[in-house]
């Protein structure tokens, strides 16, 4: 519209390099706002509404009851008592049970771990009748229940905890906390008064999968606990790797001077047995497929151990 007003040539050549200037800049400015909106989407909106979508499937299968839980007996091997039993949670998908591997990865995005502990005690209760029917059981009998460091922190799940187990532990229940993860100085102090919390209240700790993270042997001495769980990677180089077997020998000191007791998992064959039996301790037990693998309820109170 402003070339009506032009009359040199000059000015129009002007006007038209400005308007094309302007018309980049436009673009520029365009294409800023495009991405800067795709980066709240990725960052603010997207994760917000993940989260809400997992919670709603989570949440769902826990009111259609498709989760259940199985238990896994953990053997003394020298006595053959049954030691404990660890609780694993499954999945009914259709035809299908899927395990931890699968499904996991949606309630921790659900943010719902604490909710899953808390129905797993409930669980836990309902078949607690069922569970003291397992003949052959040590004097320390514990059922373990999975939880991560970053559970531990919240203290509104401490106080959760506590009250769910309450009626169990007052029947005379030993339930241990098989604690995952790695955790920060700043947060040690917090974990710390935690986890002497839940001791004061009558669970046990254990220190899960140990030995596939460098930062694990920091928590020997950051927290009490009273069961170390030894990662798989143990028992499947313990023949050929004289690390490995070293690594196994001072464990086995630790839990003489600490006095704790050592889980074994993984544990499938033979071989594996007859190194463990050739070690002088009997502070150990072995979970894993050579004696049993996870069981329902139902199969579990007529275990026997071969």
């Amino acid at each position: 519209m402003l070339y009506q007003y032009v009359n040199s040539s000059e000015d129009a050549k002007i006007i038209r390099a400005s308007n094309a200037k302007m018309k980049v800049i436009n673009s520029i400015y365009f294409f800023a706002l495009i991405i800067a909106f795709l980066i709240i989407l990725k960052t603010l909106i997207l994760p917000k509404y993940k989260i809400k979508r997992k919670r709603k499937i989570v949440t769902k299968n826990m009111e259609k009851n498709n989760y259940f839980l199985v238990y896994q007996p953990i053997i003394n091997p020298k006595t053959k008592e049954i030691s404990g039993v660890e609780t694993l949670l499954r999945l009914k998908d259709k035809d299908s049970i899927l395990t931890p591997n699968i499904f996991m990865k949606d309630i921790e995005t659900a943010e719902l771990i604490d909710k899953i502990v808390l129905w797993q005690l409930k669980e836990i209760k309902k078949n607690y009748t069922e569970i003291q029917l397992l003949q052959n059981k040590t004097n320390t009998f514990y059922i373990s229940i999975n939880l991560s460091l970053n559970e531990i922190k919240n203290r509104a799940f401490i106080e959760s905890l506590k009250e769910e187990g309450a009626d169990l532990i007052s029947q005379g229940a030993s339930i241990c906390l098989e604690i995952t993860g790695n955790v920060g100085l700043v947060e040690e102090d917090l974990i710390r008064l935690h986890i002497k919390d839940l001791i004061k209240a009558g669970y046990k700790i254990a220190i899960d999968d140990f030995g596939i993270e460098y930062s694990n042997i920091s928590l020997l001495d950051q927290f009490d606990f009273h069961t170390l769980k030894l990662d798989k990677y143990f028992i499947d180089n313990l023949k050929d790797s004289v690390v490995v077997q070293n690594l196994f020998k001072v464990v086995n000191e630790i839990s003489k001077d600490l006095n704790i007791s050592i889980v074994v998992e993984g544990v499938e064959k033979q071989w594996q047995l007859d190194i463990l039996m050739l070690y002088e301790s009997c502070n150990f037990s072995i979970q894993g497929y050579y004696y049993s693998k996870p069981l329902e309820i139902h199969n579990l109170k007529n275990f026997k151990v071969k």
